[in-house]
C-alpha cells in the first residue's frame, strides 16, 4: 500500500501546526500539564508586571504570572499567580513587585513564619515597594534600604 504525496504533505502540515501551537504556548509560559496551584494578589500599581513574568521565592523561580485584570475601574489590579512547583506558602507571607537594575519585573513572595499554609485559590497579602521602608525592610532587603537612604541624602544635598 502506497501513501500519496498529498497525504504525506497534509500529515506533515498538521504535525507542524501542532508543534507551532505547543511551542508558542511554551514560550508564553503556559504549563503543558494541568498540575498547577493558583494564587491571587491585589495591587494598586503593578509597575509593568505582565503575563509570564517570573514569580520567585528566595531567588528561585517557582511560578509565573498567569494574567493581570484590573476590571473597568482599574483601581485595584488582580494578579493571577500560577505556581509551577508545589510550594507551601505560609498564611503570613506577602508579595512584592521588584525590578532589577536591567528593568526586569518580577513578583517576589516573602515567606512568613506561620505553620498554616495558603490553599489553592487563596489571596496573598501585598506590599508596595514604597510603602515598606521600615525596620522590617532594613532586615529583609538591606540594599533597597541603603539605596533609598542614599537617594534621600542626595535629594537633600541638591536642594
Amino acid at each position: 500500500m502506497t501513501i500519496s504525496n498529498e497525504t504525506k504533505i497534509g500529515s506533515l502540515t498538521a504535525i507542524a501546526i501542532t508543534l507551532l501551537i505547543l511551542g508558542v504556548n511554551f514560550l508564553k509560559g503556559k504549563s503543558m500539564s494541568g498540575d498547577s496551584t493558583n494564587y491571587y494578589a491585589i495591587f494598586n500599581d503593578i509597575q509593568g508586571l505582565t503575563s509570564s513574568n517570573p514569580v520567585v521565592i528566595n531567588g528561585k523561580e517557582v511560578g509565573t504570572i498567569a494574567k493581570t485584570d484590573g476590571g473597568k475601574d482599574m483601581r485595584q489590579i488582580t494578579v493571577s499567580i500560577r505556581m509551577k512547583e508545589d510550594v507551601n506558602i505560609p498564611s503570613d507571607a506577602y508579595a512584592v513587585i521588584t525590578k532589577s537594575l536591567l528593568g526586569n519585573v518580577q513578583l517576589e513572595i516573602k515567606l512568613g513564619n506561620s505553620t498554616a499554609f495558603k490553599k489553592d485559590g487563596d489571596t496573598i497579602k501585598t506590599i508596595m515597594t514604597g510603602d515598606f521602608i521600615s525596620d522590617a525592610v532594613k532586615k529583609l532587603d538591606p540594599v533597597l534600604y541603603q539605596v533609598t537612604q542614599a537617594v534621600a541624602t542626595l535629594d537633600t544635598l541638591l536642594n
